[in-house]
């Protein structure tokens, strides 16, 4: 008889709950950056309002893929998304 085949291991829910809570800000950042970058668009920087949504959700679907087998690069991964929330904050809100 065959030995039973290895479970793939999941991420588990509670880590799920923290890549959304860190890319929830990033819905709120939207209006309030569309505006920053509307003003700026003379620099030539129009396509950065569409940029860093991107990075976030990116961001979370690496974090999320990684951390069965890589819980470092997840963790980073989810620390340099706070990180970039925390200065478009800055940036936007001061």
């Amino acid at each position: 008889m065959a030995p039973a085949p290895l479970r793939e291991p999941r991420t588990p829910w509670w880590f799920i709950v923290i890549i959304l809570l860190v890319a929830l800000p990033t819905v709120t950042f939207i209006p309030q950056a569309a505006d920053v970058v509307e003003q700026a668009r003379w620099l030539g920087t129009a396509y950065m309002g569409w940029l860093y949504p991107a990075y976030v959700v990116i961001s979370g679907i690496c974090a999320w893929m990684c951390y069965p087998r890589r819980r470092a690069l997840a963790w980073i991964l989810v620390a340099l998304v706070l990180l970039t929330d925390i200065g478009l904050f800055l940036t936007v809100a001061l």
